[in-house]
């Protein structure tokens, strides 16, 4: 829950766009796009694997042993997802956002240093792009408030 002086951010489009378009250093700039475009959770981004991944069915099976609730939870991936994915460089075979191969992304703070600096947003947190995808899903594309829950695998 967000405390008094760290209130609830959604991004605005302008916030966005800059964002989106500002160059980053592998794997900053995919890590922002796959949250923003999926809603999950940064843990589970960082944890994506290759093998649960099913790039021709277009599906993301996330174990249960990297969500919150524990519960196996399959993401249906955008075209724009995919693209993201096509961009990435496979190194090593477990992760799909990894900078050696063996781990997964584990730079959060400095990476969003970085990016707030090139793209000149201010205020951002990670969780702030699951919210926002939470808030344009429901507003932009009248999403049903269930589908929106479910998509974010809340019980």
């Amino acid at each position: 829950m967000p405390s008094a002086d760290r209130p609830i951010r959604v991004l605005t489009n302008d916030e966005i766009s800059e964002l989106w378009n500002t160059e980053s250093p592998h794997p900053v700039g995919a890590l922002f796009k796959l949250l923003l475009l999926t809603g999950q959770r940064r843990s589970e981004i960082a944890g994506m694997r290759w093998q649960d991944l099913d790039l021709d069915q277009a599906l993301w099976t996330i174990p249960g042993s990297l969500t919150k609730n524990h519960e196996q939870h399959t993401v249906p991936l955008s075209k724009q997802v995919l693209a993201v994915l096509a961009t990435l460089p496979r190194i090593g075979e477990e992760y799909v956002i990894t900078t050696t191969g063996q781990t997964p992304f584990s730079g959060f703070s400095k990476a969003k240093v970085a990016l707030d600096k090139k793209a000149g947003v201010t205020g951002l947190r990670w969780h702030d792009l699951r919210r926002t995808f939470a808030t344009l899903a429901a507003e932009e594309l009248t999403t049903p408030q269930a589908v929106v829950e479910a998509i974010l695998n809340h019980k």
